[in-house]
């Protein structure tokens, strides 16, 4: 059995095709995340994207989708996505509860409202409208963290940096980069909303 995540770049997927060509009782289980055609971009563009992963889901013995969302993204491009299952995220890892009083009191406090964007620094996730929401309001009415790694899109990342920069946001708006554990419990306390574009 050889399970590949969807996120794993085409030249492995030829790499899984060769190996059931060597080994032919391999299962090969598509681990399937998100749809880059399914991204925001031109019509020519996810056309390309559609036939990439048609090609690819196509080739794949069975599947394991984050999402009811995504097992339906992979049936509108015409492939029955069987056998599957729906594997949802499980229960909250940091295993944290905050006291009904204390959300109280940070919600009637003074101060610019504490935004919190937590998610990889790609197009998708909508940063880039959340800084431009942020630059709507009046200057120090909220200020803005941002946790997640830059790595996944370093282009993206610069336009963010630049948006930023034009909006003079630049003192409201704090990078801290990938956070776990101790230290994003910390933020996300800290946090009065957390936004998810």
């Amino acid at each position: 059995l050889l399970v590949e995540e969807d996120r794993a770049p085409p030249t492995l997927w030829g790499a899984g095709r060769q190996l059931r060509r060597t080994m032919p009782g391999l299962k090969r289980v598509g681990w399937i995340h998100h749809l880059r055609s399914s991204e925001p971009r031109s019509w020519a563009a996810n056309l390309l994207y559609r036939w990439i992963e048609r090609r690819y889901l196509a080739s794949l013995d069975a599947f394991i989708f984050n999402s009811r969302t995504t097992a339906a993204s992979v049936r509108r491009l015409g492939l029955t996505a069987s056998p599957s299952i729906v594997a949802v995220p499980g229960a909250d890892r940091l295993a944290v509860s905050i006291d009904p009083q204390i959300i109280e009191t940070r919600a009637h406090g003074t101060g610019p409202l504490h935004v919190l964007f937590l998610g990889s620094l790609i197009s998708r996730k909508g940063l880039l409208p959340l800084v431009d929401a942020i630059a709507l309001l009046p200057l120090g009415a909220a200020d803005l963290v941002i946790v997640g790694s830059p790595e996944a899109d370093p282009a993206y990342v610069r336009r963010v940096h630049r948006r930023i920069g034009r909006l003079r946001l630049g003192p409201l708006v704090r990078f801290l980069g990938p956070l776990d554990g101790a230290a994003l419990v910390q933020i996300m306390r800290q946090a009065q909303v957390l936004a998810m574009p």
